[in-house]
């Protein structure tokens, strides 16, 4: 099992209730090996968790009910319910535990109805936010918390589109998933590809792919890919020692120089500025 996690409370369980308007108690990327992975909640949570299957399936019971999920479905388990799941083998998993006065009613608003599977579109957003909600959880910076409530009401909202988006796609008949290439971008910022490439992946025409992927992500696959590598040149210089040549080799740019004026052009700051800006900001004990 390979899990990546941030929790607000490192020392506990985090199974929280709040009385804040929203907090992110915990958030995951989990991957189940061979033997997979079995939860029993005899008395439920505290609070509600959100669970995206991203690739592999899983099985839900609550109360004489069964809900089985597969590679793009969603679903919303509420607090004080009792439940159990299993997550399949090599199954990889989005979850997410939260509570706060203003979930009912958020809920309501975007009509998510507890133990009802929604089939999404595509995860890539949905995980995209969520790596970035964990690195807040881990690092807990200044104002942490806003920031991740702020996340959760991306992915809420990203999630409600994706099921639209994915209903209206059921109606055409055709459902593109690009969730391989969010993905591969993610991890693979550095390495560079050609749109073909990206097409190819996913078994599409150059045009055809470029067509849908602006259309659903509002922006090309290459300046996707540029925002992800600015985010994360912008984590390497602020919470890391890590020279300045050697961070634009880590995110993809052989020649620093280029890079610099680059991270300029996008953010009005110049890499070594960017880093002394950070370090002046940074509280003091």
């Amino acid at each position: 099992m390979r899990v990546q996690i941030g929790r607000l409370d490192n020392e506990s369980i985090n199974d929280l209730d709040s009385a804040l308007y929203l907090q992110v108690n915990s958030c995951g990327i989990l991957h189940t090996e061979q033997d997979g992975m079995e939860t029993k909640r005899p008395k439920g949570r505290k609070d509600y968790q959100l669970v995206v299957i991203v690739s592999g399936g899983a099985v839900f019971h609550y109360n004489d009910t069964s809900v089985a999920l597969s590679g793009g479905d969603m679903i919303i388990v509420p607090p004080y319910i009792r439940n159990e799941y299993y997550y399949k083998a090599r199954t990889d998993v989005l979850w997410l535990h939260f509570s706060g006065t203003e979930v009912p009613l958020l809920a309501l608003q975007y009509g998510l109805e507890p133990y009802q599977k929604y089939r999404l579109a595509e995860t890539g957003e949905l995980m995209l936010h969520a790596g970035m909600l964990i690195k807040e959880l881990q690092l807990k910076r200044t104002g942490f918390m806003h920031t991740c409530a702020g996340y959760l009401l991306l992915m809420l909202m990203s999630a409600k589109r994706r099921i639209e988006s994915g209903l209206s796609l059921e109606k055409q008949g055709r459902a593109p998933d690009l969730t391989c290439i969010v993905e591969d971008i993610q991890s693979n910022y550095a390495q560079t590809k050609e749109m073909a490439d990206y097409a190819q992946m996913c078994s599409l025409s150059v045009s055809r792919f470029a067509h849908l992927f602006t259309e659903r992500y509002h922006q090309s696959p290459h300046s996707f890919r540029l925002e992800v590598r600015i985010s994360q040149a912008k984590y390497l210089l602020k919470d890391t020692l890590i020279p300045v040549q050697e961070i634009a080799r880590n995110v993809g740019y052989q020649d620093p120089l280029y890079f610099s004026r680059l991270f300029k052009k996008h953010t009005g700051a110049s890499p070594t500025e960017f880093r002394e800006n950070a370090f002046q900001e940074e509280p003091r004990l």
